[in-house]
């Protein structure tokens, strides 16, 4: 599932995704008690989501001193930080055959973002 947030300037985009990593994400903090109040929590199936998938959480914020033509390595750097946070074995200088199939999946996705990401550019003429 993929999640984009879209408000006008200085409307709290951060603020929602900051929530929404804080609800779902495994790795971050035990969100129960920042929720325990709110009319969520009340709900049935409160718990089922509740930390329980990895999120890449990207801060495009500190995109402001890129340059131009660095922000699709610097994107790619911050995605993989992130997954590498979640999968500690993509560290490991010994992984297993799972694992290196699941690397393997990883880098063919980035290929093909780099090659859509390409095509945009041809179709905006940047």
């Amino acid at each position: 599932m993929f999640l984009c947030i879209s408000r006008p300037r200085r409307s709290g985009k951060s603020v929602a995704a900051k929530m929404l990593y804080a609800y779902y994400d495994r790795k971050s903090v035990e969100a129960r008690p920042l929720f325990e109040n709110l009319e969520i929590a009340r709900q049935p199936d409160f718990e089922k989501h509740l930390n329980k998938y990895p999120v890449i959480f990207v801060d495009f914020n500190t995109f402001a001193e890129v340059k131009k033509e660095e922000v699709v390595t610097y994107f790619q750097k911050k995605v993989i930080e992130d997954l590498k946070l979640s999968y500690p074995f993509l560290k490991e200088d010994h992984a297993t055959k799972r694992q290196e199939i699941a690397l393997d999946a990883l880098t063919d996705a980035k290929i093909e973002y780099q090659m859509a990401l390409m095509k945009y550019r041809q179709a905006v003429g940047n």
